[in-house]
């Protein structure tokens, strides 16, 4: 069946419902109208427009104004979006291509968007017990001040002004805490410049020892002697200096 153009009789559309050359509805052979009386887009010229459809790389078939596939406007390079009125009345189940013979009205269905969560910095950071899962991984050393009686402490000593816990992975051979340290420095008066140590032991486990600091370093509340190396495990306190504690995880 033939399909003519109600504004111009010249144009041959390939669409049922709007001229595929200027966008005007079309009439069958004996002049009736189209199928819905949609107000007529304002008309265009296309000629000269070759190639492919910049949207879904079908062939363009000469004369058209749309693209028979995706409903791309050649002119814009966009796809035309229907007010929802315009099909409010199509089910949505029913397939892409019987929703409409317009192809201006085509409207490919949204990609859902998946939700990202942004990892959780590690190495010395605010302590985030929500992100980080405590009861598997590599041990974690938690320093938080400790404002409970301490022999050797002042009464009238200033405790510090940043009182927020910080995390520390142990997750290397050997890592250093004190005053100077690069891994976990700790600023109280009462913990030395090189305080003491996490040592890793050949079966991936860890201890802790004192490195001839002023002050000594107890574990769960017993002195360690000299250079002694004593095995941590989760739920351990270590009581550094005048205000500290770490807490292992």
């Amino acid at each position: 069946m033939k399909l003519v153009c109600s504004d111009d009789p010249t144009h041959q559309s390939s669409t049922l419902e709007f001229c595929s050359v200027c966008g005007a509805p079309v009439d069958d052979v004996d002049g009736k109208p189209g199928l819905v009386a949609t107000p007529p887009v304002s008309k265009r010229s296309s000629a000269g427009i070759t190639g492919k459809c910049p949207t879904c790389g079908m062939a363009r078939i000469p004369g058209d104004d749309f693209c028979a596939n995706c409903g791309t406007d050649y002119a814009t390079g966009s796809m035309a979006i229907p007010e929802p009125e315009a099909v409010s009345s199509v089910s949505a189940t029913a397939p892409f291509s019987t929703m409409t013979n317009n192809p201006a009205a085509r409207v490919s269905p949204s990609p859902a968007v998946p939700h990202v969560v942004a990892p959780s910095p590690v190495g010395a950071s605010r302590l985030n017990t929500e992100v980080n899962d405590a009861s598997s991984g590599p041990l974690r050393a938690i320093l938080r001040v400790d404002l409970t009686p301490r022999e050797g402490r002042d009464a009238d000593a200033v405790p510090p002004t940043d009182q927020n816990d910080r995390l520390f992975i142990l997750d290397k051979e050997i890592l250093l805490f004190g005053r100077t340290s690069t891994w976990m420095p700790i600023p109280d008066a009462g913990a030395s410049r090189n305080h003491g140590e996490f040592v890793r032991q050949p079966d991936g486990t860890y201890c802790v020892r004192d490195i001839g600091s002023a002050n000594g370093t107890s574990l769960n509340g017993a002195l360690l002697n000299g250079q002694e190396l004593r095995k941590i495990k989760r739920g351990d306190i270590i009581a550094i200096g005048f205000w500290h504690v770490v807490k292992i995880e």
